[in-house]
């Protein structure tokens, strides 16, 4: 049988979250927690986020694909004040 090579994951062109904004996890073993996202990997298809409630603040790498915008936020880039022409 043949050895199929190991093919890296595509890098997706759109994510549905930004740095900055404030999600929660819905999978793995951070179910359930909130936090701060600090970077988007796009790479690696991951974000990393700086957990919330907490009296250490960490930082863990997450699945984008694990991960929803907080109901209510405003996401980062619609926070900015539009620039007046």
């Amino acid at each position: 049988m043949k050895k199929r090579a190991w093919k890296k994951p595509m890098p997706q062109l759109s994510f549905h979250v930004k740095r900055g904004d404030t999600v929660y996890v819905l999978s793995g073993k951070l179910r359930g927690q909130s936090g701060l996202i600090r970077q988007v990997l796009r790479n690696t298809n991951r974000v990393v986020l700086e957990l919330l409630g907490g009296a250490e603040a960490t930082e863990r790498t997450v699945h984008v694909s694990n991960v929803k915008l907080q109901k209510g936020e405003v996401p980062a880039a619609a926070s900015e004040p539009a620039a007046s022409a």
